[in-house]
């Protein structure tokens, strides 16, 4: 596990991952928070507060898909290369 935690991998992803969630989040809210009316029909919760919740939400979502892909990505390379490995000592003749 200490491992994990030194790579300069593992700290590269999560900063790309929250430097993803940071910018979806900002853009939704940015994008969206136009179409709210100027004045709320319900009065009970503001358009703006869904808006941004949403926003705060879907830049969640966004940065776990990063940190997922990467570990999807690191385990494909992983399985290649041993199975290359495993390729390499099953051609090698018995001595």
């Amino acid at each position: 596990m200490k491992a994990i935690i030194r790579a300069p991998r593992t700290w590269g992803t999560l900063a790309v991952a929250l430097g993803v969630g940071l910018f979806v989040a900002f853009l939704g809210r940015s994008l969206a928070g136009g179409s709210c009316p100027t004045h709320d029909a319900f009065g009970t919760t503001s358009c703006v507060d869904l808006v941004g919740s949403l926003a705060a939400r879907m830049g969640v979502a966004a940065g776990l898909a990063v940190v997922f892909m990467e570990a999807l990505a690191a385990g494909l390379l992983r399985t290649a290369w041993l199975g290359e490995l495993e390729r390499d000592a099953s051609e090698r003749p018995a001595v």
